[in-house]
């Protein structure tokens, strides 16, 4: 019932009061279970190692599995690319996994192990919110800027993304970054998926609703609604909460821009 949840469990906690006995069970999941890790011994692998299998062999160490999201296949740059990543002694394979997917367009989800999810501005909306669809009970847009204008630079080369209108309507700031790209064309493939990660990231609206078991972190959704823009706008899922007590069990929902 709802997306299925894998982990190793580090510890339970049992308590009783007024007659009510109850057990807290501390779980590791993906996320955790990475940042855990400290490599015993400085790590590197072969050159000409493509991003995924990269990524793959990491997760290993950790204790776990990739794999690819069926509804979010996910982008070339896990097979096409050749990326360098080492990791030192004792350093936690979380920063190189996030060091790994940085230059790329896609996001991880953390389910039965690390779903590498591929996201364009083209992904049809998986549920409808609102009118015509599941109920909202809530939903409130923030009215914040969104980053516009991003640099990535290396040694020998840079580029640079932006979105013309809102830099003129909310104003210049630059997020830089330093990669390796092989190429020019890698460079500007970079700075235009470090954009978009970016812009991502930003919470654009928050949605509350009576429980739905289907929503998946990364999914697009329809919201309908007088205070959508337009009166209906699509946003990418970011956060999901799940609130239960007697006689209310609802989802709330973390939403940011499709891109």
């Amino acid at each position: 019932y709802g997306p299925a949840f894998r982990g190793a469990l580090e510890g339970v906690e049992r308590r009783r009061a007024g007659g009510v006995q109850a057990a807290r069970l501390r779980i590791a999941g993906p996320w955790e279970r990475l940042a855990a890790y400290r490599a015993p011994a400085t790590w590197q692998p072969p050159p000409g190692s493509t991003r995924g299998e990269l990524l793959t062999a990491l997760a290993a160490r950790a204790g776990i599995a990739v794999a690819s999201a069926a509804d979010l296949p996910p982008s070339g740059a896990w097979t096409t690319e050749t990326a360098a990543v080492a990791i030192q002694a004792g350093e936690a394979a979380l920063p190189a996994a996030l060091r790994l997917l940085e230059p790329t367009a896609d996001a991880f989800r953390a389910e039965s192990g690390l779903e590498i999810c591929g996201l364009g501005p083209a992904d049809p909306a998986a549920w409808t919110l609102g009118a015509g669809g599941h109920p909202l009970l809530a939903f409130e847009p923030a009215a914040r800027a969104l980053p516009a204008w991003a640099r990535v630079q290396g040694p020998d080369r840079a580029a640079e993304a932006f979105r013309g209108g809102e830099l003129l309507r909310d104003g210049p700031a630059l997020a830089p970054r330093r990669e390796l790209a092989a190429s020019d064309a890698l460079a500007g493939a970079y700075a235009e998926r470090l954009l978009a990660r970016l812009r991502r990231g930003r919470p654009l609206a928050r949605a509350r609703l009576p429980f739905h078991a289907g929503i998946q972190i990364c999914d697009v959704v329809e919201v309908v609604h007088p205070l959508a823009p337009g009166g209906s706008a699509r946003y990418r899922v970011l956060g999901i909460e799940t609130a239960y007590a007697p006689g209310r069990f609802e989802t709330a929902l973390t939403l940011g821009e499709v891109n």
